[in-house]
């Protein structure tokens, strides 16, 4: 059963792993698209929980099931449901992770297989830090301005962080300030 804490446990998984624990439905999609558009079903709404994700861009059923499982894990990374109480057990960047900071820089591809665990990797690290750029900076051994830089090329990142951050109550940032 999902739930925000075991995150990782669910971006980790197989294709058909993850597709066999969400509820899939097909449908036939709208919009443009010929005259096969309204005579197959191939767009896909897949669902785990509170999560749901859809995809109809191709015309291949295949390839919208491949597109929505790589939104799905996406949304579970970025998963902010109960955040701050569920997702604060964070220990260390794992080495994985921790590969793509190369030189100072933040360098991994959003087509990269890993590319959802380094955000929700980003998002547990900056609650864990109570929001502290210099302390987040530290740990991946780049500049405060490389991680802003990298957050705010993904739109869903930054408005995460945002709803993080209005979260954080005032004594927690001052106490995290003080050490």
């Amino acid at each position: 059963m999902y739930q925000t804490k075991n995150w990782k446990e669910f971006i980790l998984k197989e294709d058909h792993e993850l597709k066999s624990l969400c509820r899939m439905d097909v449908f036939r999609g709208s919009g443009r698209g010929g005259q096969k558009k309204n005579k197959t079903s191939n767009a896909i709404r897949l669902s785990l929980e509170h999560l749901s994700v859809t995809e109809n861009a191709s015309r291949s059923k295949t390839s919208n099931i491949d597109t929505a499982l790589k939104k799905m894990r996406l949304a579970i990374a970025l998963d902010c449901r109960n955040c701050l109480e569920q997702r604060n057990d964070f220990s260390s960047l794992p080495e994985k992770v921790r590969s793509y900071s190369i030189n100072g820089l933040l360098r991994i591809n959003p087509k990269n297989r890993d590319y959802p665990l380094f955000l929700g990797c980003f998002l547990d690290l900056f609650i864990h830090h109570l929001g502290d750029w210099k302390s987040m900076a530290q740990e991946y051994g780049v500049s405060i301005s490389q991680l802003r830089k990298f957050a705010q090329k993904n739109s869903t990142l930054l408005e995460k962080l945002k709803e993080v951050q209005s979260r954080l109550a005032p004594a927690d940032i001052i106490k995290s300030q003080n050490n």
